[in-house]
């Protein structure tokens, strides 16, 4: 877990001061709020990313979404 931090951090998906800091002997250290908050950001993303995705499915014309009901994947 610390390696994806710390991975998390250098490609600067971390900001400092939010989600970590450099405490007076040079370290990283980690935020636990911070983290909690970017998780929860993430998670609110991807669930808008979701209702964007079944959004689009709904401006189809209802033609096009009668054909596509009947079409079997797989």
């Amino acid at each position: 877990m610390r390696k994806t931090l710390d991975n998390w951090k250098e490609s600067g998906k971390f900001q400092e001061g939010v989600e970590y800091f450099i405490n007076e002997k040079g370290r990283v250290e980690y935020i636990p709020q911070g983290l909690y908050e970017h998780k929860k950001n993430r998670q609110n993303k991807q669930n808008t990313n979701k209702e964007a995705k079944s959004e689009k499915q709904k401006i189809y014309h209802p033609s096009v979404m009668n054909i596509v009901k009947g079409l079997k994947v797989g």
